[in-house]
């Protein structure tokens, strides 16, 4: 289906200062070839997008019960990018997506302070997809974001002691 409608599906490889993954190539990085086109993204695009998620925030929302959580997940290149020998390719997007108004967890920065932290195969070494640290870390970081906001929501309003 790609290539009936002229998608691009290869892949790119760029070499890490320290070693990220289980794989014989631990100081690789694969990443499909379409992360590197994120460069043309102007910011008027991602406030475009940014903007489109704060509308189905509110739509999604509007009942009064539903919390609705946006949740982009930075692409392999981005979340690796510090560990980049050659800097040059693009980061990502996400960090430009500041509305305080977006229920956003901050997803990008757990998976970057495991990567940071040292911790092997946050993404899968020869895949696009987070490997098990990796959907670990944004279910947990995406629970607290949850927990977080159903508690601000739902706090007790105090009320005066009862009389003695």
């Amino acid at each position: 289906v790609k290539k009936a409608f002229g998608w691009e599906s290869g892949a790119a490889e760029f070499a890490l200062r320290v070693p990220r993954f289980s794989s014989e190539r631990s100081k690789t990085l694969l990443v499909v070839t379409a992360d590197l086109h994120k460069e043309r993204w102007q910011e008027k695009d991602v406030d475009k997008m940014q903007c489109q998620l704060l509308s189905l925030q509110q739509a999604v929302q509007s009942n009064g019960k539903t919390l609705f959580v946006a949740l982009p997940i930075p692409d392999k290149l981005s979340a690796y990018h510090d560990d980049l020998v050659d800097p040059s390719p693009p980061s990502g997007v996400i960090d430009r997506f500041t509305d305080p108004r977006l229920n956003r967890p901050p997803v990008e920065k757990a998976i970057r302070a495991e990567i940071t932290a040292g911790e092997i195969d946050v993404y899968l070494p020869n895949d696009t997809h987070f490997g098990s640290r990796g959907q670990e870390v944004t279910a947990d970081t995406v629970l607290q974001f949850i927990e977080e906001r159903t508690r601000k929501a739902v706090a007790p309003r105090t009320s005066p002691a009862p009389p003695k």
